[in-house]
Order: structure tokens, then sequence, then C-alpha cells
């Protein structure tokens, strides 16, 4: 454990340091005496396992649907502009194939079986009634 007031601090807070895994984890604990500043590192080292696991567990080889689909929305799909339809069409895969569903388990006869079951499901048509709408002309 590494606590120590840096040189050029003029704040007079402690700083604590320390390298987990490889990583190194450092910033001010906003406290000025010794014993505080060594419980603000403990809870620090707690966050900092908890992060890295929650990292190992979305770099698995053997994913989940549950974790692929959190991975995909906290990286992709919260910044879409139809974010809904992003989080539904996530939840129908999760509702589809179970959230601990290993993902090198889906093959062409899963995605087949999945798409053959939404074209059998009921989807209400947006049209109103007596409404003209125009179609498109093919030539």
């Amino acid at each position: 454990m590494s606590v120590y007031i840096r040189a050029d601090a003029k704040d007079g807070f402690y700083t604590y340091d320390f390298q987990l895994q490889g990583r190194r984890f450092s910033g001010s604990t906003g406290c000025t005496s010794k014993r505080e500043a060594r419980e603000v590192e403990k809870a620090r080292k707690i966050e900092a396992k908890a992060t890295i696991a929650v990292e190992q567990a979305f770099s698995d080889p053997n994913m989940t649907v549950a974790i692929a689909t959190s991975r995909y929305w906290l990286e992709v799909g919260q910044n879409h502009e139809n974010w809904k339809n992003t989080e539904w069409s996530m939840a129908w895969l999760i509702a589809h194939f179970g959230p601990d569903f290993l993902l090198q388990n889906i093959n062409d006869e899963k995605i087949s079986a999945m798409v053959a079951k939404r074209r059998g499901e009921f989807v209400p048509s947006q049209r109103k009634p007596g409404r003209k709408y125009r179609t498109l002309e093919r030539k």
C-alpha cells in the first residue's frame, strides 16, 4: 500500500498509488490524515478489483447473450438515435435465446429458427383505417 503526500501538492491531501494485474491506479484521497487516506485506498482497491472483473467478463471468449447485449448497449446502442428500438431488439434476443446462452453456440440453424419464429409473430399494423397511403410504383 502506498499512500503519500505528493511533493507538489498544495492542498496537503494524501495520494494513493497501487497496481493490480499490471494496471496502475492512482489519485487523490481527499484526506489530510494518513489513517483516512489508507481507508480510501482500500475502498479504491475494491472498486478496481470490481472494474477488472467486469472488464474480464466483457472480454471472455465464453460470452453469454446477456453479457454481449450489455456490452453492445454500453459501447454502441445507447448512442443510437432510435435507441428504444435497439433496446427492444436486444431484449427480444435475450428472450429468444435466454440470458445464459453462449454466443459460440449460435449457428445458422439457430438463426433460421429465430427468423422463422419472428415471421410467425403477430405484428399489428401501424396504418390507420380510412387513410390513403401512397405506394411505390415498380417498373
